[in-house]
């Protein structure tokens, strides 16, 4: 009885897995909320800079909502990441920062 209850989790178990890789999309819209109060001007960012490069390298083409905020939304601006090419909203966080 034990060993046929372990086969029939393990079963599931597999069954859910390939059923949530199956059914994976990307996402063709996507936004992001940036911290960018006084406290967070000498943060080193490299660590958020390296996931947002990982992640746009998977997405490849994905239209980003930008907000950046403080106590309220500082600024609301759209950008377009084509063959994972990031660069300009890379550049809009980075004046943000100076």
């Amino acid at each position: 009885m034990i060993k046929k209850a372990h086969f029939i989790l393990i079963f599931l178990l597999s069954i859910n897995i390939i059923t949530a890789q199956s059914e994976f999309t990307t996402p063709k819209k996507m936004t992001i909320y940036w911290d960018a109060s006084f406290s967070m001007k000498d943060k080193d960012v490299s660590k958020e800079f390296e996931l947002l490069n990982d992640y746009f390298n998977i997405l490849q083409n994905v239209s980003v909502e930008f907000i950046s905020f403080s106590n309220t939304v500082n600024s609301n601006k759209n950008f377009n990441v084509i063959n994972g090419d990031w660069s300009s909203l890379k550049t809009s966080i980075q004046s943000m920062m100076v």
